[in-house]
């Protein structure tokens, strides 16, 4: 349908924007050595969100997934759509190497498994998501 069509557009979108890929590198390492925002940005909540943490070595994140996934934005995102948006992440996170689309190849074995694992633990609809 039109409908499923457009949720699967906006999808995309979102996963494209949650998984980082265009990010670009940092030019060089950024110190968080006395960094008060890095402080507060990674203690938010109980300070063990590991979508929270900073890289900052040549990326933003240490985990390439968005943060914002447990925000009330997202979560208030039509069910439908949150479920597309869950289900095309774990393709990602999930799919063999040899099947990972091209704009995902930025991401190692490793950092897929974290993501994957982070999110069937915080997330019940990425968890079912199929």
């Amino acid at each position: 349908t039109k409908r499923r069509a457009r949720l699967k557009q906006e999808a995309i979108r979102i996963v494209e924007y949650a998984l980082f890929t265009k990010e670009a590198t940092l030019p060089k390492p950024i110190s968080l050595e006395n960094s008060l925002f890095a402080k507060d940005f990674q203690g938010r909540g109980d300070g063990r969100d590991p979508l929270r943490q900073l890289n900052l070595k040549d990326r933003l994140m240490e985990r390439r997934c968005s943060y914002m996934i447990g925000s009330r934005a997202f979560q208030g995102l039509p069910r439908e759509l949150k479920d597309i948006v869950f289900s095309e992440i774990k393709a990602v996170m999930t799919v063999p190497r040899s099947q990972l689309a091209t704009k995902f190849s930025y991401f190692g074995e490793v950092e897929r498994r974290e993501i994957d694992r982070v999110l069937k633990v915080s997330f019940p609809g990425y968890a079912m998501a199929k």
